[in-house]
């Protein structure tokens, strides 16, 4: 293991200001200022994976540790982790902070059993998913469909992320709602963040303190996302899942059109 801390990540994305923001906290995470709280998660981390982290910067994208597949890497979502607000000791609403956020998945790239935990979880969440069944008329269902299809043919980012909100609004975030009030009660689900998620949690509440902001409560209690934010990120889960962020965006298509009409 390198003595160098540096050496134990890596941060990419072309995103400004989005970049320059993890980059910063990141530099906060492995300074004094953090107690060597941020150094031992990367010596952690390493220990167990044996490769640098990966913290890839992205404003499309939901902020999550991922070690499918041999991958090492904390995707951050930088707008997504400050609009997260919580609940502190005293049952107020505070926002995150990407310091916090960071600590959180940092804390997840060193757990191991991790992905098999998760991916138990998924599973537990997709048979819940699949007993809801929303009372829709036929011409509503096939409108939602219609929106999908759209989304996936659209020629350009913000057209199809036009036609997935329409889905996302009808369709998506009252199932969520409906899914979570279950998933949230179930003993696995429970289990799942007494073992995985509480940890990660405590480092966050550690950061919290060296950085004068409030600790947070539990994991399954202390989320207190605004309806507006939580639809933007279902939204950018969506996107990232059906890739419609590789798709240029409209400025880009409207460039290359005035192009060809000039040839």
């Amino acid at each position: 293991m390198s003595d160098n801390i540096e050496n134990l990540f890596k941060i990419v994305g072309e995103e400004e200001p989005e970049f320059q923001r993890v980059k910063e906290a990141m530099e906060w995470l492995i300074s004094p200022k953090a107690a060597g709280i941020g150094q031992k998660l990367l010596r952690d981390a390493y220990a167990l994976r044996g490769k640098p982290l990966t913290i890839e910067v992205s404003k499309e994208a939901q902020t999550a540790y991922l070690d499918l597949n041999g991958e090492h890497t904390i995707r951050i979502n930088p707008h997504n982790a400050e609009k997260t607000t919580i609940l502190d000791n005293n049952g107020k609403s505070v926002q995150m902070s990407v310091e916090r956020a960071l600590a959180h998945e940092m804390k997840h790239s060193g757990q191991d059993g991790l992905q098999e935990a998760t991916n138990n979880k998924t599973i537990l969440e997709d048979k819940i998913s699949n007993f809801y069944k929303p009372n829709f008329t036929p011409e509503q269902k096939s409108a939602i469909s219609e929106d999908m299809a759209r989304a996936m043919e659209s020629p350009d980012y913000e057209t199809a992320r036009q036609h997935l909100a329409k889905y996302v609004d009808q369709f998506a975030v009252p199932k969520q709602k409906a899914v979570s009030r279950e998933l949230f009660a179930h003993p696995e689900y429970i289990e799942y963040v007494k073992k995985f998620e509480m940890p990660a949690v405590e480092v966050e509440n550690q950061i919290a303190v060296l950085r004068g902001e409030p600790a947070r409560i539990t994991y399954l209690s202390s989320y207190n996302i605004k309806p507006e934010d939580r639809r933007d990120m279902i939204l950018d889960e969506l996107s990232e899942t059906m890739e419609l962020n590789k798709k240029p965006h409209l400025s880009a298509v409207v460039q290359d059109a005035k192009g060809a009409s000039r040839k």
